[in-house]
């Protein structure tokens, strides 16, 4: 009977024994995943690359990704929040592990100005209407003239890039809806473009720009192949 008894504590010393562990085994693995989740919540957003931009304003609007996990959180909620600001041309988001997320934002370029429905804009280098405002009116710009001009205005642009027409000496642009161009310098001098085979034309008007002979012209027309028309 005594070693009977015996048998029964032993069992039941075991049985306790064996939920012991099993609540120390578990309430481990439940510690051990709240320590994970914190320890990869993201607590930190670095944002570079504003000049124009606000930066504190961009933060807010990205305050929604603290306490994220940086494995699985939203990148399209990130997208839609930078998509929507003009100022914003390009922008990189790079995890730094445990819980740090840095956004690289490129801003656009001021290429001119142009006046819609008597409202005044800056234009940028990648067809974006900024509307105007004097803190970024940091050097005097061109402005276009013309219905529509900054529809067309990119291919101009890059074909007077493409062929070293220095833009710093131009001070207007006036479109034409036959799909033509003139330039007005900061000098005065007037250049009429031709609407097909522009690049030829460019380089011609480069030349001319630095010839004395048309050092006292007010006008350059090129609009007709093979002829320079000048007064």
């Amino acid at each position: 009977m005594l070693a009977l008894k015996d048998n029964r504590k032993i069992k039941i010393l075991f049985y306790i024994f064996v939920l012991l562990s099993l609540s120390t085994i578990n309430f481990f693995k439940l510690d051990n995943t709240i320590n994970k989740q914190t320890f990869f919540s993201i607590n930190k957003i670095e944002v570079t690359g504003t000049n124009k931009i606000d930066k504190n304003k961009i933060l807010k609007k990205l305050d929604f990704l603290y306490g994220k996990n940086i494995f699985i959180f939203n990148r399209v909620e990130i997208d839609n929040v930078l998509n929507r600001n003009n100022l914003i041309k390009e922008f990189k988001i790079t995890k730094y592990y445990p819980n740090k997320i840095k956004i690289e934002l490129k801003e656009p370029i001021f290429v001119a100005l142009i006046v819609k429905k008597q409202k005044k804009f800056f234009l940028t280098d990648n067809q974006k209407l900024i509307l105007f405002n004097e803190k970024f009116n940091e050097k005097m710009l061109p402005t276009i003239y013309g219905i529509n001009g900054e529809k067309f205005f990119k291919d101009f642009y890059n074909k007077l890039n493409r062929n070293n027409f220095n833009l710093e000496m131009i001070k207007n642009y006036y479109f034409f809806q036959i799909n033509r161009w003139d330039l007005i310098l900061n000098n005065g001098l007037l250049i009429k473009f031709p609407a097909k085979e522009l690049d030829e034309a460019i380089i011609l008007a480069k030349k001319l720009i630095k010839d004395s002979n048309f050092k006292n012209i007010e006008i350059i027309d090129l609009r007709i192949k093979g002829r320079i028309i000048t007064q």
